[in-house]
């Protein structure tokens, strides 16, 4: 997942996940050897891709909603893999967002497209709760009640809980709760 594009040393450069170090850094664009996608590893032109990112942009120009998604995501795939129903309630979670929170059609869609490519980790989810609690305190009963809607929805949407959506449904519980008071 590139997040950025950036310039290193007066060369083009993005910030998108690593594999081998397990986390996101700068590459330089002219040093990519391989590049592949997320969902299943197919090999990719890196210029040719660049290339289309520069011309369409990146994904969740939305960033609430990004922030939203990258935890919903995390939340569908934390117990090693995602059900059909999960990514219903995820979608159904995007449109409650952006109408509450302001989002027009094309981010609710922008959002949809980009969600399936998403690759969170614990660190990104952290990172969402940190980006909730700087939510202004006059709406953080409201964002914290879709949280907590929305997750539970996604917990509830295959017809099991594992331990795992367990373990992080209960810590995002907490975390709304010390936030909203």
């Amino acid at each position: 997942m590139i997040r950025e594009e950036a310039l290193c040393a007066g060369h083009s450069a993005i910030a998108a996940f690593c594999h081998e170090a397990s986390a996101y850094r700068l590459f330089r664009v002219d040093r990519i050897v391989a590049m592949a996608t997320i969902d299943d590893g197919e090999l990719i032109d890196p210029f040719e891709h660049i290339a289309a990112l520069r011309r369409d942009g990146l994904p969740f120009v939305h960033k609430g909603m990004g922030t939203f998604a990258k935890a919903l995501v995390f939340l569908a795939r934390c117990d090693g893999h995602d059900h059909a129903m999960e990514w219903v309630a995820i979608e159904d979670a995007l449109a409650h967002y952006a109408m509450r929170f302001g989002g027009d059609d094309d981010d609710i869609r922008a959002a949809i497209c980009a969600c399936r490519k998403l690759a969170p980790d614990s660190g990104d989810f952290a990172n969402s709760l940190v980006e909730f609690y700087r939510t202004p305190q006059h709406q953080r009963r409201k964002v914290g009640d879709l949280i907590l809607h929305s997750c539970a929805a996604i917990v509830d949407a295959d017809g099991r809980h594992t331990d795992e959506e367990i373990a992080w449904g209960t810590g995002i519980g907490r975390a709304v709760k010390l936030l909203c008071q």
